[in-house]
């Protein structure tokens, strides 16, 4: 017979199914529970490349690792680097913005052709069916140019063939994203026209009377070649003339220096940083492009070309260089179109004209120079910019920054960006680092070994304990659960 119990209160921290343990004997651990007196077993290495305080992520391929904005400013930038502080700069885009300026001035000077063949039918059908339909180019061409109204037609549209450059520059910059166009004009992000104004001033000052004097002297040496010419003199196709030249040739003048001084010369400084690369290759380029002259007329273009871009890099801007240009050509096409001189095309000025070139331009760039140094002390005129450009980062699936160490060493010098955060070194593995986090982006590590930027350097290292074994049953629970 059975003994009668007692029915005990139940007791909560009695676990069921594991009975009291008898008197003076700790308790057995619960499962997953250390059991006192058992060992702790150490931590494992941390994974090779991070600290032991940061656990490894998941790798995961560039293209899928999510990015983050952030805004720093750039070294001051002189007017060749300037495509520097453009967002998202990239090597090609000035190059790109380069080839499809020539695209884009292909289609406009087909489209100029087409237009003039159209303006000649309409406007003048009888001089169009005089020409001979099946006459030699030579025969048609001498007849064209004893026309006094084909030979201002001409002029027109050789000038608006340059000038027409400049709007397919523009389109370009638009096309790659280099915004605002202005940056192709100035540090300044825009064309300054009151250096504009005086430094064309100044031109007018210098060039016109010392190119005037020697003129004078090489008509003096030739009277009679000049009095030929101007037998020929035809008032009413002369002023016709220069009041295209006057206006269009601004323009014209301009397109060339936004082309070879801004476009051409900003896309060699933005992967040289050295300026005299960028103008030695740029006036090398003018001066190509001038094959009507000869070898003497070629080196004299050289000579302005250099100077120009010289102007260009010290004064931060194209205003000097469109002025030197304008007046150059305003020069050129008046002694030109009154029959003073010949044609730089047909005439040859030798050595000589090579020296003269280097002696005015030498005068006037000494000029130029002076005024330019005090309208900059009085702050009238900067050289550089500072931009603040956005740039994109990777970020690891904690949502922490990464900056390799060749990202890194690509930081302007003077970047907030560098100021915020620790250079990248090469890290032992388990070690511990230290950081200043970006402001506003979480801390970053580098996956690839390099030290983490932004891990603070009091952050606990996560201790890790090994789950001990399960309790094994007493000899006492064994024979129970045996009976």
């Amino acid at each position: 017979m059975t003994d009668y119990q007692q029915p005990q209160t139940p007791n909560p921290a009695v676990v069921p199914d594991n009975p009291a343990p008898p008197p003076g004997q700790a308790a057995p651990a619960y499962p997953g529970q250390v059991p006192q007196g058992a060992p702790v077993y150490p931590a494992p290495a941390p994974a090779p490349g991070y600290p032991a305080s940061v656990p490894p992520a998941a790798p995961m391929y560039p293209w899928a690792q999510p990015r983050v904005s952030v805004k720093h400013q750039t070294d001051p930038l002189e007017y060749h680097r300037l495509y520097r502080g453009i967002n998202k700069y990239s090597w090609w885009k000035p190059l790109v913005m380069v080839l499809l300026t020539m695209v884009y001035y292909f289609v406009m000077s087909t489209a100029l052709v087409i237009a003039l063949i159209l303006i000649l039918v309409i406007a003048a059908p009888d001089f169009v069916n005089s020409l001979p339909v099946n006459g030699d180019i030579e025969e048609i061409t001498a007849m064209l140019e004893s026309s006094s109204e084909f030979q201002v037609g001409a002029l027109l549209f050789l000038l608006l063939s340059v000038a027409i450059m400049w709007p397919a520059a523009i389109l370009a910059c638009l096309s790659v994203g280099i915004r605002p166009v202005g940056r192709l004009y100035s540090v300044n992000l825009k064309l300054r026209w009151r250096p504009l104004g005086k430094m064309t001033l100044l031109t007018l000052a210098v060039l016109v009377p010392l190119h005037g004097i020697v003129q004078g002297i090489v008509v003096a040496l030739d009277p009679a070649a000049t009095e030929q010419r101007l037998q020929d003199f035809n008032l009413g196709g002369f002023l016709l003339s220069m009041l295209i030249v006057l206006l269009i040739v601004p323009l014209q003048a301009g397109a060339e220096e936004v082309i070879f001084r801004g476009a051409l010369l900003q896309m060699i400084g933005s992967w040289v940083k050295h300026p005299a690369v960028a103008i030695a290759i740029t006036t090398v380029l003018f001066a190509a492009v001038h094959v009507q002259y000869d070898i003497w007329g070629i080196t004299a273009v050289g000579l302005m070309g250099a100077a120009a871009g010289y102007l260009t890099w010290r004064t931060g801007g194209l205003e000097t260089a469109i002025a030197l240009h304008t007046v150059n050509n305003w020069f050129a096409f008046g002694v030109t179109l009154s029959g003073v001189q010949e044609s730089a095309e047909t005439s040859s000025g030798g050595p000589l004209l090579v020296f003269v070139e280097l002696v005015v331009l030498s005068v006037f760039v000494a000029a130029a120079m002076f005024v330019f140094k005090r309208d900059e002390k009085r702050g009238a005129v900067k050289t550089t910019r500072v931009d603040t450009i956005e740039q994109f980062f990777p970020v690891d699936p904690a949502g922490r920054l990464i900056i390799t160490p060749e990202q890194f060493a690509k930081l302007p010098a003077n970047s907030s960006l560098r100021q915020q955060v620790v250079p990248p070194q090469p890290v032992p593995v388990g070690a511990t680092y230290s950081g200043t986090p970006v402001s506003g982006v979480p801390a970053a590590v580098d996956p690839v070994g390099a030290a983490p930027i932004g891990v603070p350097a009091d952050a606990p290292a996560p201790q890790y304990i090994a789950p001990a074994p399960a309790p094994q049953p007493s000899d006492s629970q064994q024979s129970n659960e045996q009976r």
